[in-house]
């Protein structure tokens, strides 16, 4: 990302420590994945190549495949995921300790960590101070003429549950099947509920006409909080 300076200086120092971890934890849930695939599907493939049996081959190389499949998302659910998490919420944390250690008084803060970690702040000056990806962690001040944009977007999950119906019979059995029984159950019944989940976009221009960034702040099911920051960023642009 280009460093463009405004009339005052926009741009501090990086973050090395949080982009580190972040670019190592992409790497991690990069190379599982892959080294899981070799694993499971190298050994039988090229132990039947070996003796010349490509059929074989070919076979064992489709079922270790789809084996290899189902434990990635094992490991991706049960072990990625949660070790993502935890990095990334710390080193939230971390941003935002280093937001409020500014020379301005922070009046307003939020701190993220899904997808990447980030953090923004704003501050008595009037200014939107941002820590994220985008910016390779480097803490820009941004003056309200720099915003060009913020807004709500939601975008909404449909989740299916279905439960199945026990079935029992009751009666006796004989040679041609049963005879005084009746079957109870059986019945499948699905319910559909629909999960919202809100993000803040902030779009800004280091300099005027230049390139335009986007900041995506998630919120999850809290749309009131998002639809509060936005009012709250708005203000100030309304203000220049």
């Amino acid at each position: 990302m280009e460093t463009v300076l405004a009339d005052q200086e926009t741009v501090a120092q990086p973050h090395d420590t949080v982009l580190e971890c972040v670019e190592k934890t992409e790497k991690i849930k990069a190379f599982v994945p892959l080294a899981l695939v070799v694993l499971c599907v190298a050994p039988p493939v090229l132990g039947n190549l070996l003796h010349f049996r490509l059929g074989s081959a070919l076979v064992n190389g489709v079922v270790c495949f789809l084996i290899a499949g189902l434990l990635i998302k094992g490991v991706n659910r049960f072990v990625l995921a949660p070790f993502q998490t935890f990095r990334y919420k710390r080193a939230a944390e971390q941003l935002a300790r280093e937001i409020q250690s500014s020379d301005q008084m922070v009046l307003q803060k939020r701190i993220w960590w899904v997808d990447t970690p980030g953090a923004l702040a704003i501050t008595r000056q009037g200014q939107l101070v941002i820590m994220d990806q985008n910016s390779r962690y480097q803490r820009l001040y941004l003056r309200p003429d720099q915003i060009v944009g913020v807004s709500v977007e939601r975008e909404a999950t449909h989740v299916t549950d279905t439960r199945h119906g026990g079935r029992f019979t009751v009666g006796g059995l004989s040679r041609g099947g049963l005879f005084g029984g009746y079957t109870f159950g059986g019945r499948s019944r699905s319910t559909t509920r629909t999960v919202e989940t809100a993000f803040l976009e902030i779009q800004y221009q280091l300099d005027r006409n230049g390139v335009t960034y986007i900041t995506v702040v998630p919120f999850g099911t809290a749309r009131r909080d998002a639809e509060a920051l936005r009012t709250t960023i708005a203000r100030l642009v309304q203000n220049v």
